[in-house]
């Protein structure tokens, strides 16, 4: 989790980067949401914490480069909705979920090989605690 994250979920936009390991494991399959048919199979995540299960439903993914604005803290609700705008813009599948003020959302980060230095994101909004 980013070290400026609430351990709780609680910001905004809270940050967990994964490996992406060459033999499937961990983060590896955020990359399949590159593709609209895995995005319709698999529409929301899970994320377990001791004492939490959390649902995500999934809002946007793309490829970022390390200094994408998915990666900044927000203070104030127009930079929050620049980013959304941006991830709008950017993500390679469509959702139809929308986010509202009160939401609070999760990004998965790993690796991605497109480029040098290159991540792929998957953003969620959380719908259950």
């Amino acid at each position: 989790m980013d070290y400026r994250n609430s351990a709780d979920l609680s910001d905004w936009n809270t940050i967990i980067y994964g490996h992406h390991m060459k033999n499937g494991s961990m983060f590896a399959s955020l990359i399949e949401y590159q593709d609209q048919d895995y995005y319709n199979k698999h529409p929301v995540m899970y994320l377990y914490t001791p004492g939490h299960r959390y649902k995500l439903e999934l809002v946007a993914g793309y490829t970022a480069g390390v200094d994408d604005m998915i990666y900044e803290i927000p203070v104030t609700e127009d930079d929050r909705d620049k980013i959304l705008e941006y991830a709008g813009r950017m993500t390679l599948f469509d959702s139809g979920v929308t986010v509202d003020e009160d939401d609070k959302l999760v990004t998965l980060s790993t690796c991605s090989y497109d480029y040098e230095d290159a991540r792929y994101v998957v953003i969620g909004k959380v719908v259950e605690q």
